[in-house]
């Protein structure tokens, strides 16, 4: 069997940006402050990880009390970014989804930075989120690797048996934090360049596979079924 963890943004969907809109807004709703020009990085970091950078870079405290309100902000802003920003399910994937839903030898999984309630809205906005069977998402988790983990441990929730060696774990990413994730909890990695980087920068990170999308999905069928 082959446990199919797909990260979302960038590697599922392209959002047009509605994310880092989502989240400008929600600075501005929120605490009245328009975001700077000091950047703060996005791609393939947690939600939770971002908020906290944008209030410290805006000389806000990172409190819990600070974060719940950023982030209920940001979840009532991202449905109306999602529709004004019109991104679209990257190519190859729906096809690719189709051809695994439903198989008894594999099973699919999210592993994400963004928060749960985010990852549905932004899946069922491009009628993704029905293919998925569990995932690790970063509620409360500031470190990627640690996402990694609770998505393994939902996974096994969701079979009800712990993974051995009868099972392989894959990660399917568009960035090195996507490989590094992966290899903290011993899965595969299949990076693919439809994000922020390229098919030369992904290699430096060391990946099982590198493709340019998802498109082949007679070579990627060869990779998870028997």
């Amino acid at each position: 069997m082959n446990i199919l963890f797909f990260d979302i943004d960038g590697t599922l969907i392209d959002s047009g940006g509605a994310g880092r809109l989502a989240m400008e807004s929600a600075l501005l709703a929120e605490f009245g402050i328009t975001v700077s020009d000091r950047h703060v990085p996005y791609a393939g970091r947690t939600d939770a990880a971002i908020i906290g950078d944008l209030l410290r870079a805006h000389e806000l405290d990172v409190t819990p009390e600070n974060i719940k309100r950023f982030l209920v902000a940001y979840l009532g802003h991202l449905p109306v970014c999602l529709t004004q920003r019109q991104g679209q399910a990257l190519p190859g994937v729906r096809l690719l989804l189709e051809a695994l839903q439903g198989r008894s030898d594999v099973l699919l999984g999210l592993l994400t930075g963004n928060v749960e309630a985010g990852a549905t809205n932004k899946l069922s906005h491009f009628g993704l989120n029905h293919f998925f069977q569990c995932g690790g998402f970063a509620d409360n988790l500031v470190e990627r690797n640690d996402v990694a983990r609770a998505a393994r441990q939902r996974a096994e929730q969701y079979l009800g048996r712990e993974i051995d060696e009868t099972i392989t774990l894959w990660v399917i990413g568009d960035t090195p934090h996507d490989v590094t994730c992966g290899r903290a909890i011993g899965a595969r990695v299949l990076a693919v360049a439809t994000g922020s980087h390229s098919v030369d920068q992904l290699k430096t990170a060391e990946p099982d596979h590198v493709v340019s999308d998802l498109t082949d999905t007679d070579q990627l069928l060869a990779l998870w079924v028997k």
